[in-house]
């Protein structure tokens, strides 16, 4: 039997992704009543290694694979992230999550961040606070993305959220440039 931890394509299973239908659910389904406690105990990132390292990811993502397998892909995939308060396991998706996925990883971090004054620190110091940034400047005006970074942004002192804005750092070379003596 074709176990989905392995890569997509064994010896046995070749190319069928039609087989893979049904790992998202049979794979995860016994866990996913119970992300909020591994979460929490720490064992979220062996979970999130597999999901990040593209199984369900690649799944969605794989243009032969059916509807079918992309929808329960996805489904899978938006469950865990929304039960998911561990968000060391979510930053890798702020590179690899497409937009209709990112939007989920992006809510995860508006819903914990107001709470949690250490994961806060952690998210400006591992980089996720100026990728955020980066993802609100292409998110469309009015979108839920855009309303899930301006979230995340009220958790952070303005000038904080400046400093890792992109294009930041040349708006202040400008106003060198203007300054009087």
């Amino acid at each position: 039997m074709y176990c989905p931890l392995f890569p997509l394509s064994s010896p046995n299973n070749g190319s069928n992704l039609s087989l893979l239908a049904q790992c998202p659910y049979a794979t995860l389904s016994p866990l996913l009543s119970q992300i909020p406690r591994i979460c929490v105990a720490g064992f979220s990132p062996p979970i999130f290694s597999f999901l990040s390292s593209f199984q369900l990811l690649a799944v969605y993502l794989n243009e032969e694979s059916s509807e079918d397998l992309k929808t329960k892909s996805k489904r899978a995939l938006k469950t865990v992230l929304q039960k998911c308060t561990y968000l060391e396991a979510l930053e890798p998706l702020l590179q690899d999550a497409p937009p209709n996925i990112l939007k989920y990883v992006v809510h995860q971090f508006a819903k914990v961040l107001p709470h949690n004054k250490e994961a806060r620190r952690a998210f400006v110091t591992s980089g996720g606070l100026k990728k955020v940034q980066e993802i609100g400047t292409s998110a469309e005006s009015g979108s839920k993305l855009k309303e899930y970074v301006e979230a995340i942004n009220s958790c952070y002192p303005e000038e904080i959220v400046k400093y890792y804005t992109p294009h930041y750092s040349q708006q202040l070379l400008e106003k060198l440039d203007g300054y009087q003596d």
